[in-house]
């Protein structure tokens, strides 16, 4: 009867693993700056998250050169900036890593 149950559980954690893969495998949607959106200042948003490739970004329109976007990562260091003069001095731009 042990060797019925250990399997049992066995499959468990299996089953439990696959689906842990396959909600990890999911692309994930960040809201860039946050509550804050892509505003002045966000240049520091990036820091310790964890983006993959695939993963996607989404901007906000709080100026007028910047739209409702959504960017799929590529795999490396991608930057971005605020193409409205003075807002790049200003900290409105972002360097993200996807691994």
């Amino acid at each position: 009867m042990a060797r019925g149950s250990s399997s049992k559980v066995g499959l468990g954690l299996l089953l439990a693993f696959v689906m842990l893969e396959l909600a990890m495998a999911q692309p994930r949607v960040w809201p860039v700056g946050d509550s804050k959106g892509w505003s002045l200042g966000v240049i520091g948003w990036p820091n310790y998250k964890p983006f993959k490739a695939g993963d996607l970004l989404a901007t906000t329109p709080r100026c007028t050169t910047s739209g409702d976007d959504r960017i799929t990562l590529s795999r490396g260091m991608t930057f971005f900036i605020c193409g409205k003069p003075g807002h790049c001095e200003r900290g409105m731009k972002i360097a993200v890593t996807a691994r």
